[in-house]
C-alpha cells in the first residue's frame, strides 16, 4: 500500500465524475427516450437473432421497394451550388421518412393495443426502430451541404494543388464566384436576344424637368461576322465567315483558348479525403477507383486488337508498358492489404471473433486472392464481387468448423461476416489508393498523353475514313482516363471541372440601329433611324470641302476589336470517366488565337 496516493481516487472523482450525470442518464437513451424501469429479467431465446434480423431487412426491402424519393429540378436553379441542393433534397426526404416511420416499423405487429406482448416483441420492435434512425442519420450525414459552399472547396483543392488561377482571378473584381453568380441569370436572359435585337428599353426624363417624357426604344445589333451563328449549318448566308477582299481570303478572326484546371490528378484528391471518410464512402470511392483502370484496360486491350484488324501500327510500348505498372502495382498493393483489414476487422467484431480466429482469416483471404491475376482482381474490386466471394468463403470455414450450431444462431453470426469483408475490402483499397496516389495520377497522365501522341501521328499517318475512324477509336479509349475534381465529402455527389477562357476578335461592321425613332431626315425615304457604325472607313465632312475641292477628312472610323476572359464549370455525377479535356491537352488554342 502506497500512503502517497491514498487520495488519488478522490481527486480523480472531483475532477472527472459527475455523479449528478450518472444518475439523470442512467435509465436514458441515446436518442432521449427514457427506458422503462420496471423491467422484465428473462433469457434470450436462441431463435430471437434470426426473426430480429428478418424483420430488419423485410423493413429495408419494403423501404427500397417503394423507392422514397423527392423531385427537384436542376432547371430551375441554373447556376446554383448543387451541394447544397442536394442537402436541402436530403432534408426533404428525411422528413417524409419520419412522417412514414409508424408504417415501416409497424409498431402493431408487436402491441395488443397499448402493451406489447412479450420482451422479444419489444427488443424487434426497438431494433426496427433503431435501423430507421440509422438510415435517417446516414441520409443526412452523406449529404450534409459543404462547410463554407462549393466556391471554397474548389479554390482550396487549386490552392492545395498549386495551380495558377490568375485567370479565374483576373475575370472579377468582387470575389471568385462559380456558382449563385448573377451572370448566369443575365446569360440565360440573353438566350431570347440571339437573334440579334437586344432590348426594348423604357427611356424617362427627369421627373423634375419640364421636359420629362418617357419612350421604347429597340435597339437592334447587325454585326459582321456574326459570332452567334458560327455554325455553317445554321447560318445559310455564311455571315459567320469574313472575306477578306485584299487578301481575297476568307477567314475566322475569332481566337479562344481555354485551359482545364482538373486534369488527370484525381486518385490525389481522392486520397486526401479518404483517410477521415465513412465506410460507405469509402466503399463507393474504392470501386470507382477500381472500374476505372478496370475499364481504362478493357478500352486499351480493345484499341490494340481493332488497330491491328485494320493493319495500323503504333509504337505502344510507353503505353503497354505504364497500363502494365499500374495494374501490377495496384493489385499487389490489394492482396497484401485487404487480407489484414478483413482480419482485423473480424478481431474487433465481439461475435464473429469467437467463431473464427484473425489468423484463419487472414490465411483464408490471401489465399484466395492469390489465385485471382491482376485483371481478375481489380476488375472484381469494382463492384461487390470479390467482397462477396471472400464472405462465402469464410462463411464456409465457419459453417464447416461448427456444425453443432443451430441454424438460426449461425445466421446471425453469417451476417455480420458479410459487413466485416466489405469494410474490410474499402479500407484495404483505400489504403492502396492513399499510398499510391502519385503512381496512379502519374500512370493516368502517361496514358492519355501516349493516346494524344498517337491521335497526333494518326491525323499525319493516314487520311479520309480510315483516319476518321482511327481517331474515333483513339479518342474514345483517351475518353477512359479518369479526370476532373472529386466532390467527396461528406460523400461523392459530383466531380467538377472548371475551365479558364481568353477569347480576341474583331467585327469588319458593327451597326447599332435605333430601330423606332426615325429622326433622321432623308430626301428618299422621308426620315431614318439613328444607326452608330463602326468599320474601316476615313470620314469627310458631309458638305464642306477645301479649297481645292477636295474633301475635308474629320478622323478615321477603326473597326471594334475585343478582348476578354472569364470561366466555365461543369459538373457532373459521380463515376470512373470524371469530367475534363481528355483530348487536345490541358490548353486547347484556335488557329486564331495563335496566330
Amino acid at each position: 500500500l502506497d500512503p502517497a496516493c491514498s487520495d488519488a481516487a478522490d481527486k480523480y472523482s472531483s475532477e472527472h465524475v459527475n455523479v449528478h450525470d450518472i444518475e439523470s442518464q442512467h435509465w436514458l437513451f441515446p436518442d432521449g427516450i427514457y427506458l422503462l424501469k420496471d423491467t422484465v429479467q428473462c433469457d434470450v431465446p436462441e431463435w430471437l437473432h434470426k426473426v430480429m434480423a428478418d424483420e430488419v431487412l423485410d423493413m429495408v426491402d419494403s423501404i427500397d421497394s417503394d423507392e422514397p424519393s423527392v423531385s427537384f429540378s436542376l432547371l430551375d436553379n441554373l447556376g446554383s451550388d448543387p451541394t447544397q441542393l442536394r442537402a436541402d433534397v436530403a432534408n426533404e426526404l428525411v422528413g417524409d421518412l419520419e412522417q412514414a416511420r409508424a408504417g415501416y416499423v409497424d409498431k402493431s405487429k408487436h402491441q395488443d393495443g397499448v402493451a406489447l406482448y412479450t420482451s422479444s416483441d419489444a427488443a424487434r420492435y426497438v431494433v426496427k426502430n433503431e435501423v430507421y434512425n440509422k438510415l435517417i442519420a446516414d441520409i443526412e450525414d452523406e449529404n450534409e451541404a459543404l462547410r463554407g459552399g462549393l466556391n471554397s472547396y474548389v479554390l482550396n483543392q487549386i490552392a492545395e494543388n498549386g495551380i495558377d488561377i490568375s485567370g479565374l482571378t483576373g475575370v472579377t473584381s468582387g470575389s471568385l464566384s462559380l456558382f449563385n453568380n448573377p451572370a448566369i441569370e443575365m446569360a440565360g436572359n440573353a438566350l431570347g436576344a440571339e437573334m440579334g435585337i437586344i432590348d426594348t428599353m423604357t427611356i424617362t426624363g427627369m421627373p423634375e424637368s419640364k421636359y420629362n417624357w418617357t419612350e421604347n426604344m429597340t435597339v437592334v445589333i447587325d454585326q459582321y461576322p456574326d459570332y452567334l451563328y458560327h455554325d455553317e449549318d445554321f447560318d445559310l448566308r455564311s455571315e459567320y465567315l469574313w472575306f477578306d477582299e485584299e487578301a481575297n481570303l476568307t477567314i475566322y478572326p475569332l481566337g479562344v483558348r481555354n485551359k482545364c484546371v482538373f486534369t488527370t490528378g484525381i486518385a490525389d484528391d481522392i486520397a486526401d479525403v479518404l483517410d477521415k471518410s465513412a465506410e460507405s464512402i469509402k466503399t463507393a470511392t474504392s470501386q470507382t477507383v477500381s472500374k476505372s483502370i478496370s475499364d481504362l484496360n478493357a478500352e486499351a486491350n480493345a484499341l490494340m486488337d481493332n488497330l491491328s484488324e485494320q493493319a495500323v501500327t503504333f509504337d505502344t510500348s510507353v503505353m503497354d508498358t505504364n497500363l502494365t505498372n499500374l495494374k501490377q502495382v495496384y493489385s499487389s498493393q490489394m492482396k497484401v492489404h485487404i487480407p489484414e483489414e478483413i482480419a482485423e476487422q473480424v478481431a474487433v467484431d465481439p461475435v464473429v471473433s469467437k467463431w473464427i480466429g484473425s489468423d484463419d482469416v487472414m490465411s483464408i483471404v490471401s489465399k484466395h486472392l492469390s489465385t485471382l491475376s491482376n485483371d481478375e482482381i481489380i476488375c472484381q474490386s469494382s463492384d461487390e464481387t470479390l467482397s462477396f466471394e471472400i464472405s462465402s468463403r469464410i462463411k464456409m470455414r465457419i459453417m464447416t468448423s461448427n456444425i453443432s450450431v443451430n441454424n438460426d444462431e449461425m445466421d446471425a453470426v453469417l451476417h455480420r461476416v458479410d459487413t466485416d469483408v466489405r469494410i474490410g475490402v474499402a479500407e484495404g483499397i483505400s489504403v492502396v489508393i492513399i499510398d499510391n496516389k502519385k503512381m496512379i495520377d502519374g500512370s493516368f497522365e502517361t496514358i492519355n498523353n501516349e493516346l494524344q501522341g498517337m491521335l497526333d501521328e494518326n491525323t499525319d499517318k493516314l487520311s479520309g475514313e480510315a483516319a476518321e475512324k482511327v481517331s474515333k477509336r483513339l479518342e474514345k479509349t483517351m475518353n477512359m482516363v479518369p479526370a476532373g475534381l472529386p466532390l467527396i465529402p461528406p460523400n461523392w455527389v459530383f466531380t467538377i471541372n472548371v475551365w479558364t477562357y481568353d477569347v480576341m476578335g474583331e467585327y469588319q461592321v458593327f451597326r447599332v440601329i435605333d430601330n423606332d425613332n426615325e429622326v433622321i431626315f432623308d430626301p428618299y425615304f422621308g426620315h431614318v433611324g439613328q444607326v452608330y457604325v463602326r468599320h474601316d472607313e476615313r470620314i469627310s465632312h458631309p458638305y464642306m470641302k477645301n479649297e481645292d475641292g477636295s474633301s475635308v477628312w474629320l478622323g478615321k472610323n477603326k473597326p471594334i476589336s475585343f478582348k476578354f476572359n472569364g470561366y466555365a464549370t461543369t459538373i457532373v455525377g459521380p463515376g470512373p470517366k470524371g469530367v475534363g479535356d481528355k483530348i487536345g491537352g490541358r490548353i486547347e488554342e484556335s488557329e486564331g488565337f495563335i496566330n
